[in-house]
Order: C-alpha cells, then structure tokens, then sequence
C-alpha cells in the first residue's frame, strides 16, 4: 500500500504542474504563433522597421524590441499568453513613465506608469473584451511511428513420411 501510495505522489508532482503552468498562445497584433507541445515559438514585426523577430520559449515568449521612433527611445512588447502588444515610452532617467497597451481584441488603452507599478495594464492586457479571438490550439508532438509488425517467416513445407 506504501508503495501505490508512494507512486500516486510522485506522479502527481511530475505529472500536475505541467497542467496547471499551460497557459493561452494568442496570434494577434501582427504576431503569428504556434504551440507543439509545450515549445511556444512567435514571430512578428518590428514596429516602424521592415524586419521581424522571432523567439522561442517554455509555455510562452515574451518578444521585447528597442527602437527609436522620433528619436526617443521605444520599447515592443508582445506577450504570447495575452496577445497584448505594449509600447512604453521613457523619462530622462531612463525609467518606463507611460504606456500603449493594444489588446488582443484590437481595442488600445494608455496607461501611466508610476512607481514601475504595471498592475493597471496588466489587468486590461489579462480581460476578456467584445471580439477578444480566442487562443490558439494545441497541437500535439509529433507521435513516433508505429513499429511495422513483424513478419513471420515463411512456414517450413511439409516433410512427406
């Protein structure tokens, strides 16, 4: 009885957290992902540039771009399990001081940011809004082929008495 004990915790532990860390892919906002297994791999463009950036990650990726626009420095930020798209502008300290938050259902909300503090934009990135797509499925890893079967060999004839 230990011992079935024993194995049900055991997997539970290896097999739980996988369930429980699977998290949403969106493809939206000009970012085009996919999911196998629990590889995530992203791809999208660089806003305002001409080329794109891909990355790949465990459950999720997290696409961060630095570019000029207008000559201050801007930074891209796409979250795969949100399908947020963040543009944040910076103070002279070098500090994120405000924030364009594009949802995955295409609608846009600006945020300030104080004290680093992101809950606000956060939450708007994680809502549920009118026309939000839904997440991409799963697809399975690819399954090893099945063993051919084996042949048998072709039977003795028989030996006449």
């Amino acid at each position: 009885m230990k011992k079935i004990f024993g194995f049900a915790v055991l997997a539970g532990l290896l097999l739980g957290p996988s369930a429980a860390w699977a998290l949403p892919v969106f493809s939206v906002n000009g970012f085009s992902c996919s999911k196998l297994g629990v590889s995530v791999t992203c791809k999208g463009p660089i806003p305002g540039g001409k080329d794109s950036l891909t990355a790949t990650g465990h459950n999720l990726v997290y696409l961060t771009m630095d570019v000029f626009q207008g000559g201050l420095p801007t930074r891209y930020t796409y979250f795969s399990d949100t399908g947020c798209l963040v543009g944040y502008t910076f103070g002279t300290e070098g500090k994120p001081i405000s924030a364009v938050a594009v949802h995955r259902s295409g609608q846009k909300a600006s945020f300030d940011i104080k004290n680093e503090n992101y809950d606000q934009m956060i939450a708007y990135c994680e809502r549920e809004l009118p026309g939000s797509p839904k997440p991409i499925g799963v697809t399975a890893a690819p399954a090893a082929p099945a063993p051919k079967p084996a042949t048998a060999p072709p039977a003795a004839p028989a030996v006449k008495k």
